[in-house]
């Protein structure tokens, strides 16, 4: 049952005037997996740290205001959306926030993971040799030393630029035009939620240094005037 389970301590960035209307972009890493081989499911801990999450989040949401939750497309995201869309929605409704409307979640392959390319071919990423990789990944020098990076292999990424695996800049940049065109949009309260390869590539954008690994859950703020990340500040290039 997901009530015997510990609740998630992760906290979300506020915004400066949480009352202007204007648009909020919370963008969230998907819930708790045992590993990455594969386009796994969140495990029940991922389960109830997503619906915290949602919770927590209703007190972004003002009340007529209009709530979309985005995920990229693979099962753990789109998992922790439907978790995450379900705490907002009972939390909001709780705090009598009738008039807000909470859309239900949708894929949007902008905020993807980053791709293995192995023979010109897009291949999400694992962490280890799997049975979705052709054989001759074996054999690839990046992606054996991104699998041996154990302890961060993101950072391997991060810092080993290959044609054997999708840019950490062209990531950064995707996500970048995909928060700039969202907050052109009218005013709104968007959650996104993504894998921490496209998070960090961002993030190590905006603020000049890669920030590390997010928690299970845990998110960054845009908005039109800067990104928020724990205690940092970031620019957004408009």
């Amino acid at each position: 049952m997901l009530d015997d389970l510990p609740t998630s301590n992760v906290q979300f960035p506020t915004s400066k005037s949480p009352t202007m209307i204007s648009t909020l972009i919370y963008v969230v890493r998907h819930g708790h997996v045992a590993d990455h081989q594969g386009d796994v499911a969140i495990l029940p801990a991922g389960k109830r740290a997503a619906f915290d999450a949602g919770a927590r989040l209703a007190d972004h949401l003002r009340d007529g205001g209009t709530a979309t939750i985005l995920h990229a497309p693979t099962a753990r995201t789109r998992e922790t959306a439907e978790e995450l869309a379900r705490g907002l929605e009972l939390t909001a409704r709780a705090q009598n926030k009738n008039a807000a409307r909470i859309f239900a979640p949708r894929v949007e392959n902008a905020i993807r993971n980053f791709q293995f390319i192995i023979g010109g071919r897009d291949f999400p990423p694992t962490d280890a040799m799997h049975e979705s990789l052709p054989a001759s990944a074996e054999c690839d020098p990046f992606l054996n030393g991104f699998w041996q990076a154990t302890d961060d292999p993101i950072a391997y990424w991060l810092t080993h630029p290959s044609a054997s695996a999708e840019a950490p800049a062209l990531v950064a940049e995707r996500l970048r035009e995909f928060f700039v065109a969202t907050l052109a949009r009218a005013p709104g309260f968007c959650v996104v939620i993504t894998h921490s390869g496209p998070m960090r590539a961002f993030l190590r954008e905006s603020l000049g240094a890669d920030p590390g690994e997010p928690d299970f859950c845990e998110a960054f703020l845009v908005r039109a005037d800067g990104v928020r990340y724990r205690d940092q500040h970031g620019k957004l290039q408009i």
